[in-house]
């Protein structure tokens, strides 16, 4: 009698261990679909920005995630006409960046609409954004994550030293 017991529980144990598996790879398939299928309308959002941004802006506003919406925005930002338009698709980036809330992403994923200020030569606002940005950086717990947001906001864009030059950052 012991023996069937020990090996029903030996069962048991297995099956469960095979539910437990079972459960952490579909919300892993899950996850994957959800961001490579905003990952992949980013990335349409950045194609068709570049000969259509008014039909890339259409299709950036249906992008659920905030960090890929962030992108998305920005890249039609990028091949907009400098206009007042274009500075409220970024401020709109800007809004959809600050809607998270993970301040890693929020600092991380600024970094797109930041870049393209920069470039239109929208200084002030950029600044201004830098700014906030790394203000918020201080409630990144994790030192790494921390750092890492703080370097990825200038590091791929040479021109924000012009941005630096507008703020005065106190140690």
């Amino acid at each position: 009698m012991a023996f069937f017991i020990k090996i029903l529980v030996f069962l048991l144990r297995i099956w469960y261990r095979l539910y437990v598996f079972r459960k952490a790879f579909e919300n892993l398939i899950l996850y994957t679909r959800t961001n490579m299928s905003n990952a992949s309308l980013r990335d349409q959002v950045a194609r068709l920005a570049t000969t259509d941004p008014e039909a890339a802006y259409e299709r950036a506003k249906r992008i659920d995630a905030p960090w890929y919406r962030t992108q998305a925005l920005s890249h039609v930002a990028k091949h907009m006409r400098p206009d007042a338009k274009s500075i409220k698709v970024l401020k709109e980036s800007l809004q959809t960046a600050k809607s998270q809330d993970d301040p890693y992403a929020v600092c991380a994923s600024s970094a797109w609409p930041i870049a393209v200020l920069i470039q239109r030569a929208q200084y002030k606002l950029a600044a201004t954004e830098v700014k906030e940005a790394f203000s918020l950086s201080a409630r990144i717990e994790n030192r790494g994550s921390r750092a890492h947001a703080l370097l990825f906001l200038p590091s791929p864009y040479p021109q924000i030293k012009r941005a630096f030059g507008i703020i005065r950052i106190k140690n």
